[in-house]
């Protein structure tokens, strides 16, 4: 479980919109740079294995991105008054 002071931080880090997009970036870079290490002598069940592992490796990332921003803290809406009415 995730104690209340893990959450407020990972609250500011959700909030902070520009670090958590490049915290992102790099760890998806970091997978997709995994591709790039292709040997002339992989046979393409390997290649198909890599490629396999690189695409659940970026959905992993992804998923949990997603689930931190349950953290968030709630933005708040405005109500706007027609005046026409």
């Amino acid at each position: 479980m995730i104690t209340d002071i893990e959450k407020s931080v990972i609250q500011r880090f959700v909030d902070n919109e520009v670090m958590r997009e490049t915290i992102k970036k790099e760890l998806l870079c970091g997978i997709k740079d995994q591709l790039a290490v292709f040997n002339k002598e992989f046979t393409n069940e390997q290649i198909g294995a890599n490629l396999r592992a690189c695409d659940e490796g970026i959905k992993l990332v992804e998923s949990a991105f997603n689930k931190m921003l349950k953290y968030q803290t709630p933005k708040e809406q405005k109500i706007y008054e027609n005046p026409a009415r």
